[in-house]
């Protein structure tokens, strides 16, 4: 039996590679070029969904993309063209290893927690952390007084005195394996689905590198739009060793109903770009059927998406003075909830995607984002 098995996991190993073999030359091509390994499996990922699925594109078209370094589907996302495909950093580019201009210190970001611990300083601008779990290692990040409650049991009276809490994913991205989770009276709805007590203490310990925090609401303004979603505020900053943090650019997404509770843009959400001097809300664009459409008005509430964001003189003050205290990372990028008096930080990025910015910001047209990647 063991021989057998033993032959079983071999055979899976073999095929495995020869399944894969065909990407050795694209491999080489990616280190060749200095792609940073981490991106290799998703460059490929993405490049073959592009050439299979952007139909609506030429294929001399797409071979001119690829060419410069871009998905074909950045045409129809940026208008991309010759005269002014210089303007926007590529695909390629935004994978290559001399991109990553954070270094050693990205680890600060690419784990919640982590952040949470290098923003001591800062943490009246981030939700409360209460608990850290995985698995059934659970432990108290917020304890009130001397009084410690590391268990399940805990997290269920913390459910009950708060009313409703965020459960995310320590190390993730996108709004994945994001939780929303209310207390009401007997029963506990986690996202959409209802549980008893056990049920929910039975997904507590099936849980395995979480966090669980404040459920953080949107500013008053922001939340007629659509309520459902954080609707989160991303704002782009380079540290320029002259003149110090500077905004570069910055957008909001609002959540849809084919969203639920978080507002992925790839998800069937809307992206707004917002002016860095003033926080204006403006070109309101949505991703549908390999379409960029335009989307003044939202498409569950009937509102109309425009005006100011809320407190962004508050915003974009504190922003400058993390990351002026962050000067060992040049570029990060913020994810912003907007509350009624001030804000709180969901995340940072260490290496944010810039496929949304460059709907309202082409990266290169920007001093500080072309001064500081162009050295590279």
């Amino acid at each position: 039996m063991f021989a057998i098995g033993g032959n079983i996991k071999m055979i899976k190993k073999v095929w495995k590679i020869l399944r894969n073999l065909h990407l050795i030359p694209l491999y080489l091509f990616f280190y060749y070029k200095g792609i940073n390994r981490a991106y290799w499996r998703r460059l490929y990922t993405e490049f073959k969904y592009d050439f299979f699925s952007m139909k609506t594109i030429r294929f001399k078209d797409k071979m001119w993309a690829y060419r410069k370094g871009f998905l074909s589907e950045r045409i129809i996302r940026y208008g991309l063209n010759k005269d002014n495909y210089q303007d926007y950093m590529s695909d390629f580019q935004y994978a290559k290893k001399v991109s990553c201009v954070n270094g050693r210190f990205y680890y600060w970001f690419d784990d919640k927690l982590t952040t949470w611990y290098v923003l001591r300083p800062f943490r009246e601008y981030l939700p409360i952390h209460y608990y850290s779990i995985h698995k059934n290692n659970i432990l108290e990040l917020y304890p009130e007084g001397n009084q410690f409650n590391n268990s399940v049991e805990g997290v269920l009276e913390l459910l009950k005195r708060k009313k409703e809490l965020a459960f995310k994913e320590v190390i993730g991205a996108g709004g994945a394996g994001f939780f929303k989770v209310v207390y009401d009276n007997e029963y506990i709805m986690v996202n959409k689905k209802r549980m008893t007590q056990e049920e929910f203490c039975d997904f507590v310990k099936s849980l395995d590198g979480y966090m669980a925090t404040e459920y953080v609401y949107a500013h008053s303004d922001l939340r007629k739009i659509y309520k459902n979603s954080p609707n989160a505020l991303r704002i782009i900053t380079i540290y320029d060793k002259e003149k110090g943090t500077k905004i570069t650019g910055s957008f909001i997404r609002f959540g849809t109903s084919d969203t639920g509770y978080v507002d992925n843009a790839c998800a069937g959400g809307i992206c707004s770009g917002v002016e860095i001097n003033n926080g204006e809300i403006f070109n309101p664009r949505r991703f549908i059927d390999n379409k960029i459409e335009l989307c003044p008005i939202h498409p569950d509430t009937g509102e109309k998406i425009a005006g100011t964001i809320p407190n962004w003189h508050i915003i974009t003050e504190k922003v400058i003075e993390i990351g002026n205290y962050l000067n060992s990372t040049p570029h990060l990028t913020f994810d912003i909830a907007v509350t009624q008096d001030a804000f709180k930080i969901l995340e940072i990025n260490s290496h944010g995607q810039v496929r949304n910015l460059q709907l309202f910001y082409p990266f290169y047209k920007n001093e500080f984002q072309a001064k500081l990647f162009r050295s590279q």
